[in-house]
């Protein structure tokens, strides 16, 4: 259920403009860190890779709008929650 939750929650931000340019972390989360005297750093391409990686598994397309088949699963459920859709 809580897999059709996030899809009906991104479908509806979806019809509110949300992209993947959207789906973008704070500026700040980018600068390096230093931990027990190493430093670390994230890099723009990992995470547009975790990006597509988590489209991937949740059934959305490549820019993070949800597949007609996860579509076809929050139908689903709000077929059985008896809810009709407005369209």
């Amino acid at each position: 259920m809580a897999e059709r939750i996030v899809t009906l929650t991104r479908l509806i931000n979806v019809k509110m403009g949300v992209d993947r340019s959207k789906d973008q972390l704070p500026k700040k989360l980018y600068e390096p860190v230093e931990f027990e005297g190493k430093e670390y750093r994230l890099s723009r391409e990992e995470v547009e890779r975790a990006l597509d990686m988590y489209y991937e598994l949740r059934g959305w397309n490549r820019e993070g709008v949800p597949r007609e088949e996860a579509e076809r699963r929050v139908k689903e459920i709000a077929k059985s929650l008896r809810i009709e859709e407005s369209t």
